[in-house]
């Protein structure tokens, strides 16, 4: 569950009608909706410090999310704070099916012997920037001391791409569009990327699949 901003969360709490939970019971829901976690929520809420009560407290946490009032409280607050923050769930699935569709080819171009090579980021399209996560430019300065006494220097920068997820986002397609869960995301993911690369990844899980032989693993996926 992603972290929300603590305002949102206490106004559609207060949206929300009582619905006859105490207001211990609601603490937890709002700092399950805050941080995520059932069973920190569960601790803090009720204010447990005895070891036993600490111990259970994964089970009480469960066991009240189960219950049908504390169920219908996310709900109605979720949808108050998707409302408050204005998400439409259409945006959100547009923004996974991007970061699922991308390619190695989105943000390198390959020279004569197969290495990457990073496109400018004026060349990488709008729909593609949605997969980055991070870039990271490193610029260093490399002293060179060479034999006759001379110093010179050189100049290295170097551009790094951090992406988000791209199986969790396939794997996040697939559970919303039904899709039987047999298929196999990395084959997915492999039947994506430029031709030449498919060829080089597959040859790796050869590589690597024969070392394993001896144990009971799937073959890797074949390449056409």
């Amino acid at each position: 569950m992603n972290t929300l901003s603590s305002p949102p969360v206490v106004e559609a709490l207060h949206r929300v009608p009582p619905t006859g939970l105490t207001i211990q019971q609601r603490e937890f829901v709002r700092l399950y909706l805050l941080k995520g976690s059932a069973y920190g929520a569960y601790l803090k809420a009720f204010s447990l410090t005895e070891p036993r009560d600490v111990a259970n407290a994964r089970a009480y946490a469960y066991r009240l999310l189960k219950t049908v009032e504390v169920k219908q409280l996310i709900r109605d607050s979720s949808e108050a704070v998707r409302k408050r923050l204005k998400i439409n769930p259409h945006v959100l699935l547009q923004e996974a099916t991007a970061v699922a569709r991308s390619s190695a080819g989105d943000y390198f171009d390959f020279d004569r012997d197969g290495d990457p090579v990073p496109k400018p980021a004026r060349e990488i399209d709008t729909v593609a920037q949605k997969a980055i996560k991070s870039i990271t430019r490193t610029d260093r300065t490399i002293v060179h001391r060479h034999p006759d006494g001379t110093v010179t220097e050189e100049r290295r920068v170097s551009t790094q791409f951090q992406l988000h997820d791209k199986m969790r986002a396939i794997q996040l397609l697939f559970r919303h569009m039904g899709l039987d869960e047999k298929v196999n995301p990395l084959e997915a993911l492999i039947s994506i990327l430029p031709l030449e690369l498919q060829h080089r990844v597959a040859e790796v899980l050869r590589t690597s699949y024969r070392r394993k032989s001896k144990v009971d693993v799937p073959p890797p996926p074949a390449i056409d």
